[in-house]
This record gives C-alpha cells, structure tokens and sequence, in this order.
C-alpha cells in the first residue's frame, strides 16, 4: 500500500516553507543580511510562485508587490502582508497585577499570513523574519517568528480563566497605519 502524493495550493506551500523555518535565519545569499522580505521571497519561490523579484518595483523604498492584490479582511493562510508605517500599543492585565504593554512601529516590513483574521478583533497571526536581541544580548539578528498583527483598535475585553474563583485578564489594542498593510494573494508561475 503506497502513500497518496498530497496536492498542495501555491498558499500551503508559502505556510509550510515558512513554519518550518521557525526560529531560523533566513538570507536571500551567503553575503546578505536575511531581512523580513527574504523569508517571503524564498518561500514564494519554494511554492513555485512569482518572487517580489518577478514582480517588482523593489527598491528600499518601494512598496513590495508579492501576487495579486486581495483586502486584508480575505486574508487566508500563506498569504503576504507588505507594511507600510504602522504603529501598535498593546496592555494585556492580569487581575491585579500590573499591566504588560508592548510599543512597535513597522516601517517597509513584510510578513505571512499563517491564519484567518479573527473577524471581531481584525488580528492576523503572521510569520516574519524580524531583528531580536535575547536578554541581556549585546547584539540580535533576525530570525522567523509568529505573532499577531491587528489591522484595527481593540476596545478593552475581559475574558477570565478557569480556575477558582476565575481571574479576569484585560486586553487592549491601539493601531496607527492599518491602512497601510497591504494583502496580497501568491501567483503560480
């Protein structure tokens, strides 16, 4: 009994290529820094898709083209996101405690989709390569990681967890630029 041939979309590949590079180092060549483009240049290759290269305009400026243009709220997985000036505050509280908050800015960033917005919140969870210093690290490098990118404010939600008596935890988000993430959708070659 042999093993059925599984037939990927140019999309799954996009997602499989860049899950699988989780926590590594991406360049386009040996002498290259690896930036946020290269890891969705070099999946979109894997995939057998149009590169931003075949696509062009792509200069340092250039707002990246990677496939056809979709809305953000069609995003699926394998999909990729160019960011243009873009600002976000996040405040997650625990109970009492404190709240965390995270400050960011992305400026000609690019990243892939790894699943469907949430249609309440407009989060996207995204793969990127993206600068990061470990602790007490004097020097960072990029490297592929996931986390969420909102594409709109999120008013203050509670939700509670499950132990007893329940806790609740407090999220907020507050986003400059969302109208300056573009989609788009991979081409086949």
């Amino acid at each position: 009994m042999s093993i059925p041939e599984l037939e990927l979309t140019v999309n799954q590949w996009v997602l499989v290529y860049a899950s699988g590079k989780l926590g590594q180092h991406v360049q386009a060549g040996p002498n290259t820094p690896g930036e946020c483009a290269d890891l969705a240049d070099w999946a979109l290759t894997q995939a057998g898709a149009k590169s931003f290269k075949e696509l062009g305009p792509t200069g340092p400026k250039d707002k990246y083209v990677w496939g056809a243009k979709i809305k953000i709220d069609e995003v699926q997985a394998g999909d990729i996101l160019q960011i243009g000036h873009y600002k976000y505050k996040t405040e997650t509280k625990h109970g009492k405690m404190p709240p965390e908050t995270h400050l960011g800015e992305l400026h000609h960033h690019t990243a892939i989709v790894s699943d469907i917005m949430d249609p309440k919140t407009g989060a996207i969870p995204v793969l990127d390569q993206h600068w990061v210093r470990a602790a007490h690290a004097q020097h960072g490098q990029w490297l592929v990681q996931e986390w969420v990118l909102y594409t709109r404010n999120v008013p203050e939600a509670v939700t509670y967890s499950s132990d007893y008596p329940p806790k609740p935890t407090t999220f907020t988000a507050r986003i400059k630029g969302a109208e300056n993430i573009l989609a788009y959708r991979p081409i086949k070659k």
